[in-house]
């Protein structure tokens, strides 16, 4: 008798995993996305119950978090996992974890797609299943990332204390300006990142964590500008910077602007530093 998707997780697949490497919870992890996609210019709604099984993260050193690069998906035994890959392509395709490698098995033999090349393989048998130090190994040639240099601390920070329930996609979007920041770095060109969400997907969350891990990381020098048109957007995002720690925040209004006008100009000024300084204006 023949192993159902549960059965081939627990018989087939986990043994094999846990052989490879990924022993540590940091290092595998069970995700479950919400119905709803936030991609695409209206986002969409996901047909059936679509569960990606496994995300495959790397670390280094005791660094704070792992780094999501691959998503796994488990059939039951009799399926071909190519089939199951096509779905977890539809994972990548949309961007829900900014991962870079996408991965089908149903416990015997495994295929997977590229996000580099765009390229599909497979099937291998799943006996010869990437082991956690190649598949770190992997990453950081394809990416360029040296995952051991002092830039690259900052793709392994948690979240701020204050905001630390990141959905999927924040975290993909941060990852993903990180890794932008990084290449412009090393290339030599100024760092430039544009993130553009729809309205409610928490982009101030976003931009409060992304602050918080520079600054856990070291590469927030000087204090981060946060500009924004209305005065409840100004008091949006300075709650959410304070919460974090106190004082670290501070705001004011542009000189020249008139508080009747329609648009109004503010900033917000945050700055990454120990309790036993102080932050000026």
């Amino acid at each position: 008798m023949s192993y159902n998707e549960q059965e081939t997780r627990f018989f087939r697949i986990d043994p094999v995993l846990r052989d490879k490497g990924y022993n540590d919870h940091q290092w595998i992890k069970m995700e479950t996305p919400a119905p709803v996609e936030p991609t695409g210019p209206k986002g969409r709604r996901r047909k059936g119950a679509g569960r990606t099984d496994y995300l495959l993260c790397v670390q280094v050193g005791d660094i704070p978090k792992a780094l999501p690069v691959g998503v796994l998906e488990a059939k039951k035994e009799t399926e071909d996992p190519l089939k199951g890959m096509q779905q977890a392509k539809g994972y990548a395709d949309c961007l829900r974890f900014e991962v870079k490698y996408v991965f089908a098995t149903n416990g015997h033999l495994y295929g997977e797609f590229d996000c580099f090349t765009n390229l599909q393989g497979g099937p291998f048998s799943f006996i010869d299943f990437p082991p956690h130090p190649d598949l770190s190994a992997r990453y950081a040639k394809d990416t360029g990332i040296n995952l051991t240099s002092p830039e690259a601390a900052m793709l392994f920070q948690a979240d701020s204390p204050a905001w630390s329930l990141t959905r999927y996609y924040q975290d993909a979007a941060i990852r993903a300006a990180f890794e932008k920041i990084i290449r412009c770095r090393q290339q030599g060109e100024p760092a430039r990142v544009l993130l553009s969400l729809a309205t409610g997907p928490g982009k101030t969350i976003i931009a409060t964590n992304l602050l918080w891990r520079l600054g856990q990381a070291g590469q927030l020098p000087k204090p981060a500008l946060f500009l924004c048109d209305r005065d409840e957007l100004r008091e949006q995002a300075y709650t959410k910077l304070k919460a974090e720690r106190k004082n670290l925040a501070q705001f004011k209004r542009e000189p020249g602007v008139q508080p009747d006008q329609i648009m109004c100009a503010h900033s917000v000024r945050f700055s990454h530093v120990s309790p036993k300084r102080s932050v000026r204006a």
